[in-house]
């Protein structure tokens, strides 16, 4: 009875200490800054309780502004953070509740729990005021209840389940893709239900139910009628729906036919989720699986293996999206993450199936066959090396706590413009960022930014429309987005990429690089050259992301987009040096420049590979050419440049055919063709 009583009071209190132990951990690591990605319009929509981009959103965004109200001396994106922190723990605790409902091991099923803690894509998203670490615990809720119902058939389960269904959907709707999985799972624990009314509409009424906080969505939007990241529009049930749906915004299916970049989709995605998790759980995992089907647990295998093949492997090739730059990757590892959890269900049944087969071995061997249980333990600790390894590896890349580059790339693009210059701005890191900084904690609210990505939706275009429109005397429909930059005043206008024009009436304005931005020049070059160097120099030597010795929690993925900006300004002054003013030699110096900045990106060496291929020096131009293409093995551009260096540097006809055949074989395209959209691009 006392061991009965050790084991009872174990499965209460293991929980318990491994939420506390993780939400510490997470709580000391968390971010204080606004990060990258999509962190800056979750804390915009709740800086003025405004909507977030499609679906919204709104759990995340109601508990965001409740935890705003927090009478601590931290910064905003600090106490929404808390959202993931809190229920990443929560995660934590659930992965150990089903792993103890599968294997009934207390051990096996704590060393299961840390293993998610510490794996590094999970612990990044517990740090930060991102939608993902939410979803883990919906995640992991769902399955536990699922599994709970198919295990003890009580209907209370089943009606929790059905209810958190719903509510998962008011933060990510990409949990839709393990519906299938609880489905059948639910079928066949008792298919009847569904011939049963009452039951049937009590479920439907739960579900529904759920999606109460979409509620906030057409009462944030009626009261904030000019957020400064407005997706609704007019409020109609049209515009709501759009948002929900999210029928304007988010990813299609890859329109690529099947090809290499397909399965080059599916090579990254189970490279990732080998390095992330480690060759030791993926293996053990296999080895789980092996043992449920020996276990002729058919069922549960079943319903996690069709929902790790639907969340991962179906859904990457699926959607097929091509990894150009470490900021896609970094959108990526969040959706692999999903799969990695459910992989992670399997790993417990690894550790039985290994000790099972060493006390085999132990047995033939007749060696302490009285003491099979105390062996049995101590293999069992030796597992806590892998969770422990984790720890170790892990928390210098995923302590945020003093990592503040979100607001270092926002506060370089903001403070060196003019007073009340408008700010054409396009990727989600810089834009949301840079609003941030002017709404959540009121930097360089004189300067206009307008969103290029929804341009004719965007409030601060609209009103420079109506402005420019009166002062011209220029019909206001007549007036595009490019033709409204010719028009602004040349001193005050900029923008993070070149805007080129329509309406042909209007001078194209030309972009001069400064700093991280590009400045609108209507009249030709504005400046000599020595100016322009000067000026750009005293700029970019000003920025306080400086080249530096990042620590390892500055390079993950989401934030690595952000020295790629950076390395960006320096690739743009080269490319206006050699266009502009023929300095092949002084833009050399840039492209170097932008190399040491993000020596994982392609810019640099694309501008580098065109000054070699500029000076005839055929093998440093091939030899860069092949690092861009090693860099982004999907990117066109890179292997158009090595065939002309083969063709026009070279001059080697054999190697030309070749290479324009292999080309075909990875694209099914002609080289040729892809050579004259470069001509036209430029």
């Amino acid at each position: 009875m006392s061991g009965l009583g050790k084991i009872k009071r174990w499965s209460i209190i293991a929980p318990l200490i491994l939420f506390l132990v993780t939400f510490l951990i997470y709580l000391h690591n968390l971010s204080s800054s606004v990060y990258g990605g999509d962190v800056g319009d979750f804390l915009i929509a709740v800086a003025v309780k405004g909507v977030a981009h499609p679906s919204g959103y709104p759990l995340f965004t109601i508990i965001g502004i409740i935890l705003s109200y927090i009478p601590l001396n931290q910064t905003l994106a600090w106490k929404v953070g808390l959202i993931s922190a809190f229920f990443s723990s929560l995660a934590v605790v659930l992965m150990y509740l089903i792993s103890k409902l599968l294997t009934k091991n207390v051990l096996v099923s704590i060393i299961t729990a840390l293993t998610l803690a510490f794996y590094y894509t999970f612990w990044l998203y517990a740090e930060v005021a991102e939608v993902f670490a939410l979803n883990n615990f919906f995640i992991l809720l769902l399955l536990f209840f699922s599994l709970l119902y198919f295990k003890k058939k009580k209907i209370k389960f089943l009606y929790f389940l059905i209810f958190f269904a719903g509510l998962s959907l008011s933060n990510h709707e990409v949990i839709l893709l393990i519906f299938p999985s609880l489905f059948v799972l639910m079928l066949k624990t008792d298919w009847k239900i569904l011939l049963e009314p009452k039951t049937l509409l009590k479920c439907l009424l739960l579900f529904f139910l759920g999606f109460l906080p979409y509620v906030y969505i057409p009462f944030a939007a009626l009261n904030n009628p000019s957020p400064p990241l407005d997706w609704v529009g007019k409020v109609t049930f049209e515009n709501i729906l759009k948002v929900i749906l999210r029928q304007d915004y988010g990813w299609a299916p890859s329109k690529i036919p099947f090809s290499y970049i397909h399965l080059l989709s599916l090579k990254t995605y189970f490279k990732v989720l080998l390095i992330g998790l480690t060759p030791a759980v993926v293996i053990n995992s296999v080895l789980g699986m092996i043992y449920l089907l020996k276990k002729r647990s058919i069922n549960v295998f079943l319903f996690l293996i069709s929902a790790f093949i639907l969340t991962g492997p179906v859904a990457i090739f699926y959607v097929n999206t091509p990894i150009f730059s470490s900021f896609t990757f970094g959108v990526l590892e969040r959706f692999y993450m999903i799969s990695a959890l459910i992989l992670l269900i399997f790993f417990p049944f690894g550790i039985l199936f290994i000790v099972g087969v060493i006390q085999k071995v132990l047995t033939l061997l007749s060696f302490a066959v009285n003491k099979k249980t105390y062996y049995k333990n101590h293999f069992y600790f030796i597992f806590f090396i892998i969770p422990i390894s984790l720890f170790m590896s892990n928390y210098p890349k995923t302590d945020l706590h003093n990592v503040w580059n979100g607001d270092y790339l926002a506060m370089d693009a903001l403070l060196s413009l003019p007073q009340k210059s408008t700010l054409f701005l396009s990727g989600d890191t810089i834009l949301f960022d840079t609003i941030y900084l002017q709404h959540a904690l009121g930097v360089r609210k004189d300067v206009i930014v307008i969103n290029i990505g929804r341009i004719e939706k965007d409030k601060n275009y609209l009103r420079r429309k109506e402005e420019i429109s009166r002062e011209k005397n220029i019909p206001k429909d007549s007036l595009d987005a490019y033709t409204l930059v010719s028009l602004l005043n040349k001193n005050n206008v900029f923008s993070n990429v070149s805007i080129g024009y329509k309406n042909k009436k209007f001078k194209n304005p030309n972009w001069m690089p400064y700093g991280l931005l590009l400045k609108s020049v209507v009249n030709g070059k504005e400046i000599n050259k020595a100016l322009f160097i000067n000026q750009q120099d005293k700029i970019l030597n000003s920025f306080r992301f400086a080249v530096r010795e990042k620590k390892l929690s500055e390079k993950n993925s989401t934030i690595s987009e952000i020295p790629t900006l950076y390395s960006q300004a320096y690739v743009n002054t080269g490319n206006y040096l050699v266009s502009e003013y023929s300095d092949e030699e002084k833009a050399r110096e840039y492209y170097q420049k932008a190399i040491s900045f993000a020596p994982e990106e392609s810019g640099g060496y694309m501008g580098l590979g065109y000054y070699y291929l500029s000076k005839n020096d055929c093998e440093n131009a091939e030899k860069t050419f092949n690092k861009v293409i090693s860099l982004n093995p999907g990117n066109k551009s890179g292997y158009v440049l090595l065939y002309a260096t083969y063709d026009d540097c070279f001059k080697d006809v054999q190697k030309t055919k070749l290479f324009a055949k292999d080309f075909y074989s990875l694209f099914k395209t002609s080289i040729i063709e892809e050579m004259k959209k470069e001509i036209t691009k430029e």
